[in-house]
């Protein structure tokens, strides 16, 4: 028979989205487990925050939230950042979370600590996103 209690009421009305107030996020996350092994993870959630945290419980080292405008998050071992994304006038964030990943990379090539590579690599989403459309040209 199935509980009745009303924490597990509750909690069956919350994964059903019955309950107001209560938002859920669609989230990729992306980290790198021991070994170099890369992780990506789909999660429904409505607290990105434990999110990442349970995620770093199942190996990975560190786990980068992408947050699109408003910046991003890095859960490590050591702690916790948040970088909050530079003001540019958006025209195509196609390619932006892309971009902020090789911008981090980059940073951490050169020896930066996480958290600075994460701002090098926000600053780089935001560059990307205020770029406009790419299309194909016109022939003449």
């Amino acid at each position: 028979q199935f509980p009745t209690s009303s924490f597990t009421s509750k909690s069956v009305k919350k994964g059903a989205g019955e309950l107001e107030g209560i938002t859920f996020h669609d989230v990729i996350y992306e980290g790198y487990a021991g070994g170099g092994i890369g992780m990506i993870v789909m999660v429904l959630t409505d607290n990105k925050n434990r999110a990442a945290a349970e995620i770093r419980k199942m190996g990975a080292e560190n786990v980068v939230i992408s947050m699109g405008k408003a910046g991003a998050l890095l859960h490590t071992g050591g702690g916790v950042w948040l970088t909050r994304s530079p003001s540019v006038v958006e025209q195509n964030p196609i390619g932006a979370g892309d971009s902020m990943m090789g911008g981090l990379v980059w940073a951490l090539s050169r020896g930066l600590t996480l958290p600075e590579s994460l701002r090098w690599g926000v600053a780089s989403g935001a560059a990307a996103a205020s770029l406009s459309a790419v299309t194909s040209r016109e022939k003449p």
